[in-house]
């Protein structure tokens, strides 16, 4: 059979394309210079794979930020702010990814979306009323000649014109089917350049289709097909999927004029029986994404060969599950993983091997891999903890439910410890300075002790204590400066993760991350907050809140294992996070809040499986953290960046006593009044991601309204999330500004 793949990671394989991106815009390299770059990464990632044994390559999969923002550009999809700053094809292009300095201020970003259920994020192509759909850029027919002219058998890739639809926003007054024709025209003229290039294929990816299409959608999509492809001519023209299966479009997709249908056998749980129940034409050419490009595990190979012969299908391309750009680019990078771990794991040049493996398997080519893989799958990974599985039987349904009531544990928690009405406090972190980054990279480096590090942690937290009393705010926070970030402060000291040296990969634009593996049953071993939090307990009077990153995010935001269930690890980390919340309360923390800003990226992408395959153990899961707290100490959950009025149900029955949300969603405040939301909730009073300075008039009108819809015992104060990235004194003006707001609402009740 052939091999191919959907796409390769595009940061490079030590980050270089990142760097030169960072310094172009930084203005310390030219565009060559940039351009140089790029050349030889996609050169290098086109020699891995074909030196690994792929067959065909995918080109135009590199991009330097994003690649429907490629997309956008390459069809003139550049909002009109944009255009009008006169500057060159590649700013213009930096300007809408990144924003931008103009005489009048600071012009910001497209806005981002997290693709699909993926820790990637995208930009949000615009359509405006006078948007002039054509093709403009030559970027993919350079990639195509780059690629050919250096001997590889190259196949141009490009997001597809149902996917740019459905995944742009329309800023006028226009429908997305009125930009059918001119998009139909674009890529009837893409076709017509590839063809005179001597293409012979071309790849449209058309993931948007796993995303349960309505009637409606399928019918926009069967617009555009019914019009495009007749202009193919002899140029063929994949169909590619990904992400799920595409079991509403299946019917309608092997009757159109397609030459291949790219189709998901990981995640894609109805594949095979759509294939099984409705056939496959014998005239088309499946590629079936049986390599997960999600997960850094080996792939099973027996069990994809057995898939693969259960298949009524004449025509196979090998291919992946998706582009592997949200994997790490080699285990190759990596020097200290222990040695008895790396024979399971498949970055993405691994799962290149994987993909040629199989295919050598099923023409009876090196037999003894099989034997070798199976052994793999067969045996113990030697990383079972028996605490930890006795404690997994030992829960019942009583441990997944706090006592008393709410309404009781609040009474108790008043007399207890007093808060005023509308209390107010913010998130968890405080502004870091420069001369924080730098202590923290010293003590990384060893040019610091640990005595000198903590000696100057503790007297920032003094300092930060000191701060948020003369704010007047009722709960403080540590102000986390001792925290790299919100993930690897946590999973780093928990047992059952794996971390890595090199394995980057791209998560918005040029913003990398390395994910952590996890590797076995997750436990925790010593506390990991308590002593930051008493200590500055010890400094104030007021309460002070221990903050934990949540389960779901601790495990949305990893790498989880094949072997076991998702919702089993993150219990393992509920109850881990459950000891540590029992450690702070020990302590006299009698506050504590779980972040969970990732909660609502695990969803399944059909609404029909939200709750059975996700939420019901989800939610689960983040109650069993603070099942076991007294009565009086206050359980507060942190979510930001989403949207939440489709849940709203759910969020209330997460039994918190307090839950802080960001209010971007300008329907969230009517949906939680109309929803007779019973939990307390503090809706962002200022943004700290696109931060502006709010005036104390705006912060009063907003708190005033969300009394009026909630009650004033069901609203807190606070920001929309932590405050780390923003410039210090911005934000304690924002801080005493929200805190007058406070006062000066709380005197009319």
């Amino acid at each position: 059979m052939t091999t191919t793949i959907i796409g390769y990671p595009r940061i490079g394989r030590h980050l270089e394309v990142k760097h030169a991106v960072e310094s172009y815009c930084q203005q310390t390299i030219t565009a060559a210079e940039l351009s140089h770059v790029a050349a030889q990464t996609r050169q290098q990632n086109w020699q891995t794979q074909a030196q690994a044994g792929i067959d065909w390559l995918p080109v135009n999969d590199f991009s330097f930020e994003d690649q429907l923002l490629d997309t956008a550009v390459l069809f003139n999809l550049i909002p009109q702010r944009f255009r009008q700053l006169h500057r060159s094809p590649l700013d213009t292009y930096f300007a809408m990814a990144r924003g931008t300095q103009t005489a009048t201020g600071v012009l910001p970003p497209l806005k981002m979306a997290t693709w699909f259920n993926t820790p990637y994020g995208y930009f949000i192509p615009e359509l405006e009323d006078h948007t002039d759909i054509q093709l403009v850029g030559t970027k993919p027919f350079d990639e195509f000649k780059e690629a050919t002219q250096l001997g590889y058998h190259a196949r141009p890739t490009i997001i597809g014109p149902y996917t740019l639809l459905k995944f742009s926003l329309v800023t006028g007054t226009k429908q997305k089917s009125d930009y059918v024709v001119n998009l139909v025209k674009a890529y009837t003229q893409l076709f017509r350049w590839f063809k005179q290039l001597g293409a012979k294929w071309i790849q449209l990816d058309e993931p948007a289709l796993v995303l349960a299409p309505t009637k409606n959608d399928l019918s926009l999509f069967n617009n555009i097909y019914t019009k495009l492809l007749p202009q193919k001519d002899h140029l063929k023209v994949l169909l590619q999927t990904a992400y799920g299966d595409v079991r509403e479009a299946y019917s309608q997709l092997i009757q159109l004029n397609f030459d291949g249908l790219g189709l998901d056998f990981i995640d894609g749980h109805q594949t095979e029986s759509c294939i099984q129940n409705q056939g496959f034409p014998d005239d088309k050419i499946l590629f079936a994404g049986i390599v997960n490009g999600r997960n850094v595990w080996r792939t099973n190979y027996q069990t994809t060969i057995d898939l693969l012969h259960r298949l009524p299908v004449k025509q196979i391309v090998l291919s992946s599950s998706c582009s592997l750009l949200h994997l790490p680019v080699s285990l190759k990078n990596e020097t200290a993983l222990p040695e008895h771990v790396r024979p399971y794991l498949a970055f993405a040049e691994e799962k290149l091997t994987d993909l040629v493996a199989i295919d050598d398997l099923l023409v009876g080519r090196n037999p003894d891999l099989l034997a070798a893989n199976q052994r793999l799958f067969n045996r113990s990974r030697r990383a079972e903890n028996m605490r930890v599985t006795a404690r997994l039987h030992a829960l019942t349904d009583a441990d997944y439910h706090r006592q008393p009531e709410r309404s009781e544990r609040q009474r108790l928690q008043q007399q207890a410890f007093p808060l005023p009405t509308l209390p107010t406090t913010t998130i968890g972190s405080f502004p870091q300075t420069a001369a924080d980054q730098q202590r923290k990279l010293a003590f990384k480096h060893g040019k610091l002790t640990k005595a000198q590090f903590q000696s100057a942690i503790h007297k920032r937290l003094q300092e930060c204590l000191t701060e948020q009393t003369r704010l007047g705010l009722d709960v403080l926070v540590t102000g986390e400066y001792d925290r790299d970030n919100m993930i690897s402060y946590f999973d780093h000291q928990l047992s059952g993760f794996l971390f890595t040296e090199r394995a980057w990969i791209q998560t918005f634009g040029t913003y990398c991350a390395q994910p952590p593996i996890i590797w076995g049953d997750i436990a925790w071993t010593h506390p990991i907050t308590v002593a930051e939090t008493v200590a500055a307990q010890q400094l104030t009077d007021r309460p002070v809140k221990g903050v934990l990153t949540g389960p779901l995010t601790l495990i949305n935001w990893a790498y989880p294992r094949e072997d076991v269930p998702l919702r089993v690890s993150a219990t393992q980390i509920a109850l881990a996070l459950q000891d540590e919340a029992h450690a702070l309360e020990t302590n006299g923390i009698h506050v504590i809040q779980i972040d969970e800003p990732a909660f609502r990226s695990g969803l399944p992408l059909r609404e029909n499986d939200w709750h059975t395959d996700y939420l019901d153990w989800a939610s689960a899961a983040i109650r069993l953290v603070a099942s076991h707290l007294q009565p009086t100490t206050r359980f507060h959950i942190h979510m930001c960046y989403d949207q939440y009025t489709d849940i709203l149900d759910v969020l209330d029955q997460l039994d918190a006593d307090a839950l802080s949300l960001s209010a971007k969603d300008p329907a969230l405040l009517d949906a939680l009044s109309n929803a007779h939301f019973k939990t307390p909730v503090g809706l962002g009073m200022f943004d700290t991601a696109r931060f502006k300075l709010p005036s104390k008039d705006t912060l009063i009108a907003k708190l005033q309204t969300n009394v009026r819809r909630l009650g004033p015992e069901h609203v807190w104060v606070n920001p929309d999330c932590g405050l780390k990235t923003l410039p210090e004194q911005g934000a304690l003006t924002s801080l005493a500004w929200m805190v007058a707001a406070a006062k000066q609402v709380r005197d009319t009740i």
